[in-house]
């Protein structure tokens, strides 16, 4: 019977299929409010826009049973302003999910292993996204799980495989100009904690026999990236726009 209920509201609060097109905008203006911020809100505002999505959803929703015509645009603002509430609430949330640790600057080159998660070819230097295992003098927090390097070509490096890496590594860098593009934003969604270049190219390496938790499904990807990129590179014989349209194809 509540089920019921609940449907039958569903239904009434979207009549007329204009509601239903602004249902989007309204859970993207929460969004954008929460990337529009100066500063990281406190982490309690997570769940006060999600208890405001609960009520004000509840509250939009009883409104719509109403036959009265003052209700008529009460209900669907009431609704509008609990999808913003609950778009605000998720982009916290997924921002402090994906929070992982950041390596601390230093001048000094330094060793490290894991499994190539991604690598995208270039003429000749390749971007290698490595999920690490071992950080010379890093350990437990202060260990990047995510390292992005660009590295020369070499054998036997592909998606899958175990290697071991030596470069200089920085923290993600922020927008070179101000409002410009900001790869440490970017890096945190991808917990990225460290980016740099290796000296050499990176070798195969003996390492743990166990993969990352979830790695099987994101290591056929990129293994799939990896191919069609070089076919491309292949087919166009290493133009100049051959990465960027291997980029755009993968």
């Amino acid at each position: 019977v509540w089920r019921d209920a609940f449907l039958k509201d569903v239904a009434a609060s979207t009549r007329s299929p204009a509601l239903i097109n602004w249902a989007p905008v309204a859970l993207g203006a929460g969004i954008v409010l929460y990337f529009g911020l100066p500063a990281e809100p406190p982490s309690w505002t997570g769940a006060s826009a999600f208890a405001a999505c609960a009520i004000l959803g509840a509250l939009g929703f009883w409104l719509q049973r109403g036959q009265l015509p003052r209700w008529l645009w009460t209900a669907p603002i009431i609704i509008a302003l609990a999808l913003a509430a609950l778009g605000f609430g998720l982009s916290l949330a997924q921002t402090r999910a994906r929070a992982a640790p950041v390596i601390a600057p230093t001048d000094t080159p330094i060793a490290f292993e894991g499994w190539v998660e991604r690598e995208e070819a270039g003429p000749r230097l390749r971007r290698i996204v490595i999920r690490t295992a071992w950080v010379e003098s890093h350990s437990g927090r202060s260990r990047p799980l995510r390292v992005q390097i660009a590295a020369p070509r070499g054998e036997g490096v592909s998606p899958g495989r175990y290697v071991r890496c030596f470069g200089n590594l920085a923290p993600p860098p922020g927008p070179v100009t101000p409002g410009g593009y900001d790869f440490a934003r970017n890096a945190h969604f991808r917990q990225l904690g460290a980016s740099g270049f290796a000296f050499g190219p990176c070798k195969p390496a003996v390492g743990p026999r166990e993969e990352p938790p979830g790695a099987s499904t994101q290591l056929w990807l990129a293994a799939m990236r990896r191919a069609t990129t070089e076919s491309i590179l292949k087919a166009t014989s290493g133009a100049s726009a051959a990465g960027f349209v291997a980029a755009i194809a993968t």
